[in-house]
């Protein structure tokens, strides 16, 4: 019985066109959203109101937010990858990477679910009646500490990654914080000010969820060098 050499298959992942696709998708998203926005606040056309939401980035359960749930869920599945690959390497790094896999999971249902939401009422409680300013949206309160203790718990891991890919994943975070912590404080003072229609809160509530977008986007350029 003769026996054949199979050549084995290898998917080999280019991270310039991953960018490029993602980037693409997001900057189209963009358009999408600020012609919706025109549409919604500077028309009377109502029939056309309900269709613009399926594309204005501050509004949820659309298409920029699955969107932004899938690139946390891919991020997710390439850090699991990882995750296993650091496991049977036996690498002291491993429960750094497992915990960076469960929390991008955990946080692409949040995109979906919005539990970060549920915060709002009892830190508004806290803080009693009247306007907040900056802290209108009070959940970031406690998102501010929690960054600060995922910071400190990942210190020692990123001083040990290589220099190029720490880099890249300080750029990510910085990015994604400053949209989803930034600029949620920024927009809660213009939303008390001036209201949720006012177009200085729309242009903070648009920049908040790119940021978002292109801090998980840099963040997976990193992953995908990495694991190549």
């Amino acid at each position: 019985m003769r026996a054949y050499n199979v050549p084995a298959r290898v998917i080999v992942l280019d991270p310039i066109s991953v960018i490029k696709l993602l980037a693409g998708i997001t900057l189209l998203l963009l358009l999408a959203s600020i012609a919706g926005s025109i549409i919604f606040y500077a028309t009377p056309f109502t029939y056309l109101h309900s269709i613009s939401l399926f594309f204005f980035f501050d509004y949820e359960l659309n298409v920029p937010t699955y969107f932004s749930a899938l690139l946390l869920l891919l991020a997710s599945l390439i850090l699991t990858v990882i995750t296993f690959l650091e496991k049977k390497q036996a690498s002291a790094a491993v429960k750094y990477w497992a915990v960076l896999a469960a929390g991008f999971l955990f946080m692409s249902f949040d995109e979906l679910l919005s539990f970060h939401e549920r915060l709002v009422k009892p830190m508004s409680r806290l803080l009693r009646a009247g306007n907040h300013g900056i802290l209108h949206f009070s959940w970031v309160i406690p998102g501010i500490f929690i960054v600060a203790a995922l910071a400190c718990f990942f210190a020692r891991f990123l001083i040990r990654l290589h220099s190029k890919t720490r880099l890249t994943f300080v750029l990510a975070a910085v990015t994604y914080i400053s949209g989803c912590i930034g600029l949620e404080l920024l927009g809660g003072k213009y939303i008390e000010l001036y209201g949720v229609r006012s177009l200085i809160y729309i242009v903070c509530a648009t920049a908040e969820e790119l940021l978002e977008m292109a801090g998980v986007i840099v963040f997976i350029w990193g992953l995908v060098v990495y694991a190549a």
